[in-house]
């Protein structure tokens, strides 16, 4: 790259809802790329009108795990708008249930969503 040119920087947020790039141009001033909907962001309370959460009930098929198999520890995934919108839900009535990790900690973000579904298969499993 010659001195004279200045390099563009990707900004992804990877705990978004719905996901979407944001571009910095060289200037500095954001680009939003305009086919994402706006989204609210993690330190952002449920909308006034979740007062309860509705509970649901679902199977999951566990299979036996070999132990000499790799357990991967890191997932990046791209969700559709349905599975974003019932994630998100998913989030609104952990807040108003006031669900929280293992661990104590508060439920802040989709990657804590995950975790806190992991966690209750893994109860369940035992």
């Amino acid at each position: 790259m010659s001195k004279n040119k200045k390099s563009s920087t990707a900004v992804v947020d990877h705990d978004s809802a719905i996901p979407g790039p944001d571009f910095m141009i060289p200037s500095g001033e954001p680009v939003i790329d305009e086919t994402t909907e706006p989204i609210e962001t993690a330190d952002e309370a449920p909308p006034q009108y979740v007062e309860q959460a509705e509970l649901v009930q679902i199977q999951v098929p566990l299979g036996a795990v070999p132990p000499d198999v790799y357990i991967g520890r890191h997932v990046e995934v791209r969700l559709t708008h349905d599975q974003a919108r019932v994630l998100r839900s998913l989030w609104y009535g952990l807040q108003v249930e006031g669900a929280t990790l293992a661990g104590g900690k508060s439920i802040d973000s989709n990657a804590d969503v995950i975790r806190w579904l992991l966690e209750r298969i893994a109860a369940a499993e035992e």
